[in-house]
């Protein structure tokens, strides 16, 4: 019996998938933010590993578990589900059949409390993403303090140099 790795194609069907997973994941607003400061390159490498492992391919996945590679992201439940429509979305524009992305699917959701953080780390993430936001505010305001009084030190020198008494050995004005 042929795996789901060999039915959908080997790792070329597998590169293709990733890549164009990839470029819906990234333009999506809320999953974006989940890799802003990640090395792509390396992720789709690590992405093309495990999923050829996990389909039935003859690789093999040296990489973190999924509870360690996502540990600390902070992942959402509605962030994990988006990801797997965009996963859905992308299997079926490369024409699976659509047994095949139930059977990837299934695989994928056997996996969701691995990915998706508990609450109380959802609630951690979210008080600091409160308090970095707090810092952002601060900074900014500050940031505005200083530009606006930088400003105003411009406007106090152009008047006082427009006030300014001209020089002895000026040329009059002729009126």
């Amino acid at each position: 019996m042929a795996t789901i790795y060999e039915d959908i194609g080997g790792s070329a069907a597998i590169e293709a998938a990733v890549e164009a997973f990839y470029v819906r994941v990234v333009d999506d607003p809320l999953l974006a933010p989940y890799f802003d400061r990640i090395d792509m390159h390396s992720l789709k490498l690590h992405q093309r590993a495990f999923l050829a492992a996990a389909l039935g391919g003859s690789e093999i996945y040296v990489g973190r578990s999924m509870r360690g590679a996502h540990l600390g992201l902070a992942v959402t439940p509605q962030a994990f589900d988006r990801l797997v429509e965009h996963l859905v979305a992308t299997l079926t524009a490369l024409e699976l059949p659509p047994e095949t992305i139930e059977e990837i699917g299934a695989k994928l959701l056997s996996l969701r409390d691995d990915i998706v953080a508990p609450p109380e780390e959802l609630g951690a993430a979210l008080h600091s993403e409160r308090a970095r936001t707090a810092e952002a505010r601060a900074a900014l305001a500050s940031a505005e303090d200083r530009l606006e009084a930088a400003a105003a030190e411009r406007r106090r020198r152009r008047w006082l140099s427009w006030r300014r008494p001209a020089p002895a050995d000026a040329p009059a004005a002729v009126g």
